[in-house]
């Protein structure tokens, strides 16, 4: 990448900026079975569980390491978390069918 701060442009050439191949994003998730892993104690790992069925409903990724995320964001407050996961995978959603309306140039 140039960034104006080196003495001379790259080299090599700019790779290639076509868009990502489009995958949904629970196929993105973590393993469920890394939720024994996680660094947390077990009233947390309850805490992430219920966060997960509070959210069954929405779209995108309910893995154990999502969930944690979403709870410790909000100081372990479910109803909080609950609502942030939902506002964060409708703007994932929205910005998903943005992106499928304006095509990448090829």
């Amino acid at each position: 990448k140039f960034c104006g701060l080196r003495l001379q442009a790259p080299s090599r050439e700019l790779p290639d900026l076509a868009r990502f191949q489009e995958a949904p994003a629970e196929a993105t998730a973590a393993p469920d079975e890394w939720e024994a892993l996680l660094p947390c104690g077990d009233a947390e790992r309850r805490r992430c569980q219920e966060l997960r069925r509070l959210v069954a409903e929405s779209p995108g990724p309910k893995d154990p390491v999502t969930m944690l995320r979403f709870l410790r964001a909000r100081q372990g407050r479910l109803d909080a978390a609950a609502e942030m996961y939902g506002a964060a995978m409708r703007f994932r959603m929205a910005g998903e069918r943005l992106g499928k309306s304006f095509p990448a140039k090829a």
